[in-house]
């Protein structure tokens, strides 16, 4: 949080539509930004809301100096820049001379709205008139300010086309002024009035001021300023690595001003960076270095630079290099070159350290003309350069007809050069080793650069002579540099790098996770938090509140607290705390539904994973971020099996599959229709659901107990289809050398002995004749089991006639055939004998039993282990006590032992629906009493089911006794049937219940139904279990008794005193 608050430095914020969060930003924000100027705060507001990476990576202590740095360089700049305020600028000192001089002389004019358009001679390089006319075009202020030459007051000087003209459009379109002040008069007023001396007078009292003690203040404040400036510089440049941990230590030594630093045998030098032999004014280059040799490395200080304010360089060519670079115009293509380049950002910005007089030629430098441009005077282009300008310096300083070399005929089109030599070089700043008191000498060289830019913006009529004045101001019209503030070199624009990170603090002490944030996200976020700045600024100053609209970006961030203990506004999203790394296959979470990956604790929630950390002292979890130590940790909840949800999800919206998916790695690989079918069986409602997750309660036992069934049955056909794939897990492998064993014709004293590792010794396990010699066991590994092998052993193994028995003595003899044969043998008894398979996998998913659970088994048989813990877990302690005690079962626990008994014995009746081997007989009643539910469905049908035979014993039953028509279908295996009539005559093969159950249906009701093809046995099954009968429908069918009514009546005290019955 910033240093300084808002809060007792500002009046309170005014009622309305302020947002949630006004508050809360608006003391997150610096009294001193507040307090700053319009100008600095709309460069502000217009800086890009973006986190640079290096602050992003800083720690949080370098963070919080820096913000104390930014706010120093804030506050002084405020002081200072108030001070300068009382001095006028340029236009401000001169506007209201010149309209007191004009209407002396009775002209009443707008100096900024009427303009000139002057056509003056054109000379070659000798003096000699052309023929031709040079015009330029300014405001009579624009005039005054850059005043006239004694030639040009000379009657007649200009062409009569000359004259007083209104403010040129866009287009360059204007009119004639009508106006009795002539040319000549309108010049002769300019050199008397000589608004230049007049300024330049002004100017020196203002910053030359008399009294002490004002002179005191402006040095104090000025320098404080550059120091703070100075220091954040420095620190940015070692967050960013443009500077190494020594080197800042090496300018905290310059910030406190010590004099003659020596690093080792080197001393400190201050030289002044120069471009095109120009003086770079307020730039610094910091050269360790021994008197008279050169320096290894220096480290340049240029102000507010973009990219790089303060870094260190190898050697002077590298600064070289990468200040040329920097300074070129964007590359052209020679298509191009046929249009102007325009000046670009940096070159605009770096102009500021050049001065004002030279601006012109600076510009000019950075461009050359096309190939196509006229002929220039001869010389021009060498006089133009360096060398040629201190030539003529040298030779002839008083300048000559020679040395004033005219404005060359303008082409059309300048463009950016090519291959640029700017004559980059250093100076020294008072002699080459003469060392100088850096602080104070940067205060004496800006009143000097303040003065001299002045007598080149506003020109004394003694100058105008000395120099060819109209040359400079056509230079200046050019680069569109009238009406520069004097005081932007003192107090310059927010730098772009400074806007930047000071943008970036602000969003990081507002925002949370702001680097994480869409450009559109932070864009709206940075323009409502400068909507504060300047609400806040409006009424500091006693104005109206300036109005906003309130972010709807904003009003949807949450206030949270970060680790470190402070507050930030949060986007409630966790896309940025993702974990990138996948849970490797086949990994197994504790009982918490938590992986552990290369040390950190994961959790899956949905197709997402997320890393988290437990917190002793609150006992909760919370998702970390994965790569920021400080960010917001979501807060998590979790129901101790592996059902978690985080703080942004609303658990009361979720509706199906979602439901069941989100219990956990409990129900990880069924599919969402699968994980329904579970629910649909288990008879637990979707708001029992809810209320599990939101209060983050344990799965009921018998929801549990369903998706291990499930999980079984699963696990069962896997074992038949990775028989016939070759390939089975280690989990399941064992099974092919127990089904093979199984198989009809398998010879007696045979076994097969399957090892538990990968050689033939160790741990083993013997299927079929566990008493057969050696010689009589077939010896695999487990390997051999997992991959598919075992057919092909056996094969080796046994005999021809053994094999004959086994596949068929009409199979070919053929190794490779046989192998498949025997393969496909064992895959069909896998399937066959499917439902054992699955009842032996899930007791092996069993938990471990206790004496206490064994003995409710004992009398509920049905009930399966997860079920009895978790009603012995709600037994009150004088139960648990009664049971434990004596051994025999409390009334009360059996009857809620009863009452459970009974949803096992309902929900294995559904799952029978979706398991087509688990349908037992109460399947058979459901599916059967579920017909009369089915659109269509007529009566007047008898069918049963019945065990073994037409007579058998009878299994379920639907429709009246007396139906005139009747079918039988004969229950032959493990759901396994076949249909039949009255008669005993054979409708259909053996098949599953349902295609049994179509066939069986005499045309008129399949027609019914719409499914008129007996083939359509899938359909039916579909469309039953759509209209199955409701749980307490089926109570009825089964003669349960309902849910509601109570198993057993309580006695109660008798009118004579005893305990009994009515």
């Amino acid at each position: 949080m910033p240093a300084t608050s808002l809060t007792s430095t500002l009046p309170p914020a005014l009622p309305g539509e302020q947002g949630q969060h006004y508050a809360f930003i608006r003391q997150a924000i610096p009294a001193c930004l507040v307090q700053s100027s319009a100008k600095r705060r709309q460069a502000l507001k217009q800086a890009a809301p973006h986190v640079p990476g290096w602050y992003d990576k800083a720690s949080q202590a370098h963070k919080d100096q820096l913000n104390t740095l930014l706010q120093a360089r804030c506050e002084s700049l405020n002081l200072l820049e108030k001070t300068l305020q009382k001095i006028q600028s340029v236009n401000a000192f001169a506007q209201p001379l010149l309209e007191a001089a004009l209407k002396d002389n009775g002209h009443d004019l707008d100096v900024n709205l009427t303009w000139l358009r002057l056509y003056s001679p054109t000379e070659d390089a000798f003096g000699v008139r052309t023929g031709g006319f040079k015009v330029r075009t300014f405001s009579l202020l624009q005039a005054a300010l850059h005043n006239f030459e004694a030639q040009e007051a000379k009657p007649g000087y200009f062409n009569s086309a000359s004259g007083f003209i209104t403010e040129p459009d866009a287009r360059g379109h204007f009119e004639r002024h009508a106006t009795t002040l002539g040319i000549d008069a309108f010049v002769k007023l300019c050199r008397e009035l000589d608004l230049g001396a007049k300024y330049q007078a002004y100017l020196k009292s203002a910053v030359h001021p008399a009294d002490v003690v004002s002179e005191g203040v402006l040095r104090e404040q000025y320098i404080r300023h550059q120091q703070d400036a100075f220091a954040a510089a420095a620190l940015m440049a070692q967050l960013k690595g443009d500077i190494t941990e020594s080197d800042y230590a090496l300018l905290l030594r310059v910030l406190a001003g010590e004099q003659k630093i020596m690093l080792g045998d080197k001393q400190i030098w201050y030289r002044t960076p120069c471009l095109m032999n120009l003086h770079l004014q307020g730039c610094l280059v910091i050269e360790p270095c021994v008197e008279h040799r050169y320096s290894d490395w220096f480290i340049v200080y240029i102000p507010d630079d973009p990219e790089h304010p303060i870094k260190r360089y190898a050697s002077f060519d590298e600064f070289s290099r990468a200040l040329t670079a920097r300074l070129q115009a964007g590359p052209q293509r020679d298509a191009e070159r046929t249009e102007a380049t325009p000046i670009t950002d940096f070159q605009q910005f770096f102009s500021q350290f050049v001065a004002y007089k030279d601006r012109p030629y600076y510009f000019r430098r950075l461009t050359e003309l096309v190939v196509d441009a006229p002929p220039q005077p001869f010389g021009s282009q060498w006089l133009r350069s360096e060398w040629g300008r201190l030539a003529t310096t040298l030779v002839a300083p008083v300048l000559s007809p020679l040395t004033q070399v005219k404005t060359e005929p303008q082409p059309k089109v300048r463009v950016g050069v090519t291959d640029p030599n700017f004559n980059i070089n250093m100076d020294s700043i008072k002699g080459l080793w003469v060392a100088v008191d850096l602080w104070p000498q940067r205060f004496e060289s800006l009143r000097k650069r303040m003065l001299d830019n002045a007598r080149a913006q506003a020109i004394s009529t003694a100058d105008a002579d000395e120099a060819a004045s109209a040359r400079r101001v056509q230079h200046y019209l050019n680069m569109g540099l009238f009406g520069v503030n004097l005081l932007a070199m003192v107090i310059p624009p927010l730098g772009a790098v400074m806007a930047v990170v000071m943008a970036g603090q602000l969003l990081y002490e507002v925002l949370e996770g702001a680097i994480e944030l869409g450009e559109g996200d932070r864009e709206a976020g940075w323009a409502h938090i400068t909507d504060v700045v300047e609400n806040l600024a409006m009424l500091a100053v006693g104005g109206a509140a300036f109005h906003f609209t309130v972010s709807p970006f904003i009003e949807g961030l949450k206030a949270v607290k970060l680790p470190s203990g402070k507050t930030r506004l949060w986007k409630p999203d966790l896309a940025p705390y993702e974990y990138a790394r996948a849970i490797p296959e086949g990994a197994l979470p504790n009982e918490h539904g938590v992986h552990q990956i290369n040390g950190a604790s994961v959790i899956a929630l949905e197709d997402k994973r997320f890393k988290v950390r437990h917190e002793p002292v609150h006992d909760r979890y919370v998702i970390e971020h994965p790569s920021r130590a400080d960010a917001y940790e979501p807060a998590l909840a979790h129901n101790g099996t592996g059902a978690w949800h985080h703080e942004l999800e609303r658990p009361l919206s979720w509706e199906g599959a979602r439901l069941m998916r989100r219990l956990g790695p409990v129900v990880d690989g069924f599919s969402d229709a699968v994980l329904e079918q579970i629910r649909h069986v288990s008879g637990v409602d979707e708001d029992v659901l809810r209320r599990l997750h939101v209060e983050s309660e344990p799965v009921p036992a018998i929801l549990l107990d369903t998706i291990r069934q499930f999980r079984a049955y699963d696990s069962a056909m896997q074992v038949a289809q990775g028989i016939g794939a070759g390939a089975l897990s280690d989990a399941l492998c064992s099974y092919a050398a127990a089904l093979a064993v199984e198989l009809p014709g398998w010879p007696a004293g045979k076994a097969i002995e399957a090892f538990a590792g990968t050689e033939l010794s160790g741990a083993s396990v013997k299927y079929g004749d566990v008493n057969a010699a050696l010689v009589d066991t077939l010896q695999v590994r487990r390997t051999e089991l997992m991959t598919g092998k075992l057919p092909e052993r056996i094969v080796g193994f046994l005999t021809e006639t053994q094999m004959d028995a086994l596949v068929g003595r009409y199979t070919s003899r053929v190794t490779a055939e046989r192998i498949t044969a025997l393969q496909k043998k064992m895959q069909e008894r896998a399937v066959l004998v499917r439902a054992r398979l699955m009842r032996s996998l899930y007791t092996e998913q069993q938990p471990m039993t206790d004496a206490a659970v064994t003995l409710i088994q004992r009398d509920f048989k049905r009930l399966p282990n997860l079920m009895v813990r978790e009603m012995l877990a709600e037994a009150t302690p004088q139960e648990r006590a009664a049971l434990d005690s004596t051994g025999r079962i409390p009334l009360d626990l059996a009857q809620r032992a009863r009452v459970l008994q009974q949803d096992v014995r309902l929900s294995l009746a559904y799952e029978g629906l979706y398991l087509d081997a688990m349908a037992e007989q109460d399947t058979e009643a459901l599916v059967l009493n579920t017909l009369k539910n089915l659109p269509g469905w007529t009566d007047d049908l008898r069918l049963e089911v019945r065990e073994g035979e037409h007579g058998g014993e009878l299994r379920a039953s639907f429709g009246a006794d007396d139906a005139t028509d009747r079918k039988v279908l004969v229950r032959v295996g493990d759901g396994r049937y076949e249909a039949r009539n009255a008669r005993d005559e054979h409708l259909h093969g053996a098949d599953d219940l349902y295609a049994s159950l179509q066939h069986a249906l005499p045309d008129r009701h399949r027609q019914a139904l719409g499914f008129t093809h007996v083939a359509q046995g899938e359909q039916l099954k579909q469309t039953i279990i759509a209209h199955a009968l409701p749980r307490d429908s089926l109570r009825a069918v089964l003669k349960m008794q309902p849910r509601t009514q109570p198993l057993f009546k309580l006695p109660s005290r008798l009118v004579d005193g005893r305990i009994g019955y009515p």
